[in-house]
């Protein structure tokens, strides 16, 4: 996907575990918005650090 600078889509992303978390640190870290859910908000914690966004549901 080709995108101009500011054009990249927001991704969500359920489940911060083992495989999520790392995945959205690397989105994050390409210029991907990020909003993100977890069963434990803890698993958000350095991802929210990075300018993810917190959903409730």
């Amino acid at each position: 996907m080709n995108h101009k600078p500011n054009t990249l889509p927001t991704i969500g992303l359920i489940g911060l575990g083992n495989l999520g978390n790392p995945m959205a640190v690397s989105a994050i870290s390409n210029g991907y918005k990020m909003v993100v859910h977890s069963l434990n908000k803890n698993e958000a914690t350095n991802l929210i650090a990075l300018g993810a966004q917190w959903a409730d549901t």
